[in-house]
C-alpha cells in the first residue's frame, strides 16, 4: 500500500467536488431590478433625498432627521392645544371675577369669531368654572342649577364625561 501526498489528495478531492457543481445564473430582468433599486436621487416634500449605492448621504440623514424633529414638535404642539386653550379661557375669565371654584363665569350671548376662545363653538351658551385641586381639595359638584356638567381634561382624553341633572349625587 502506498501512502500519497496529502495534499495532492486533498487537491483531487476538492476538485472532484466542484467538478460535479455548476453557478447558478439569476435570471433577472432589468425592469425587475429597476423597480427594487433605490435610486440616485428621491424628490420628496422636504426636498431632495440622495443615497450613493442605496446608502444615504450625510446631507440626507440630516434632512431626515430635522424632517423628523419638526413632525414631533407639530405633534406636541397639537397635543397640547386644548390645555393652553382652557387654562387662557380661566385665565381670562379669573381676571373678570371667576377667579373661584364657586363662581361661574356665564357667557350672556352665543360666541363668534370675535371671542378670544380657540376651541369654543358658535352655537352653545357657555358657563365656564375652573377648579383647582391643589387650592380647593377633593371638589364633587353639586345639584343646584338644572345644567349639564361636563368634565374635560384636555391633556387626558379619558377625562371627557357628561352628566345631566338628576344623575350627581352629593357625597357626605
Amino acid at each position: 500500500m502506498k501512502l500519497h501526498d496529502s495534499k495532492a489528495v486533498m487537491l483531487v478531492a476538492i476538485s472532484t467536488l466542484f467538478a460535479g457543481l455548476s453557478v447558478a445564473q439569476a435570471e433577472v430582468s432589468k425592469e425587475t431590478l429597476e423597480s427594487i433599486s433605490i435610486p440616485d436621487k428621491v424628490k420628496t416634500s422636504i426636498g431632495t433625498l440622495e443615497f450613493f449605492d442605496g446608502v444615504p448621504t450625510d446631507a440626507t440623514i440630516s434632512k431626515i432627521y430635522d424632517n423628523l424633529d419638526r413632525s414631533r414638535a407639530v405633534q406636541v404642539y397639537l397635543d397640547n392645544v386644548g390645555g393652553v386653550s382652557i387654562n387662557s379661557v380661566l385665565d381670562g375669565l379669573a381676571k373678570a371675577g371667576a377667579d373661584a371654584t364657586h363662581k361661574v363665569a356665564v357667557f350672556e350671548q352665543l360666541m363668534n369669531s370675535q371671542t378670544l376662545v380657540v376651541t369654543a363653538n358658535t352655537s352653545t351658551l357657555y358657563a365656564y368654572s375652573g377648579t383647582n385641586l391643589e387650592k380647593d381639595g377633593p371638589t364633587v359638584p353639586g345639584k343646584s342649577w338644572f345644567t349639564i356638567l361636563r368634565m374635560y381634561g384636555p391633556l387626558e382624553p379619558w377625562i371627557n364625561k357628561t352628566w345631566r341633572p338628576g344623575e350627581i349625587e352629593l357625597v357626605k
